[in-house]
């Protein structure tokens, strides 16, 4: 995450654990959507792909994502 996302948040709610949920929502919605594209050009029915998402701090407001990949 970074600092737009936490402002944005910010600005959406003055309580803490409603701006945690903001942010967890926004990096959700980045996760699912990265996977279904990955999904979609890999193609391979065979490859099991399971979405995850943890968020972290990035002071220079770097954003990214992980995506496990298992052959079946």
């Amino acid at each position: 995450m970074g600092e737009k996302d936490i402002n944005k948040a910010k600005e959406y709610s003055k309580k803490e654990q409603i701006q945690k949920y903001i942010i967890n929502g926004i990096s959700r919605d980045r996760v699912v959507e990265a996977f279904w594209v990955i999904k979609e050009i890999i193609g391979d029915k065979n490859i099991i792909l399971t979405p995850v998402n943890y968020n972290i701090i990035s002071k220079e407001s770097n954003k990214g994502i992980i995506i496990r990949a298992y052959k079946n």
